[in-house]
């Protein structure tokens, strides 16, 4: 089932993130973790909905080790904050563009 913000994708997925980073730190004793998020989104223009999917992306890959494990979570919400905020911005100058569900999470 799609989810529909980011901020149900964080209460979904955040602790099997976390979980399986710490498991592959512990393995391997660092990890490099990117994060993407594929949306589904829509408008309305003159009765006609019109759909396109976006992918939002941290194009820097982060590093996590045993040293910087506790920021995890800090990492996580920042880069949910950071879509929320480009969806927002959107809104704001007027594009139009509605978050209709999210396709794909990458962690």
């Amino acid at each position: 089932m799609a989810t529909k913000t980011p901020l149900s994708l964080s209460k979904k997925t955040k602790s099997s993130f976390i979980h399986v980073t710490r498991k592959e730190v512990q393995e391997l004793k660092s990890a490099k973790v990117q994060f993407g998020l594929l949306v589904k989104v829509f408008i309305n223009r003159n009765g006609e909905v019109e759909h396109m999917a976006h992918y939002f992306n941290r194009a820097q890959p982060i590093v996590i080790n045993e040293q910087n494990m506790d920021t995890l979570n800090h990492i996580f919400n920042q880069f949910v904050d950071e879509v929320r905020g480009e969806i927002e911005a959107w809104s704001e100058i007027g594009l139009g563009w509605v978050v209709d569900e999210i396709l794909e999470a990458i962690g």
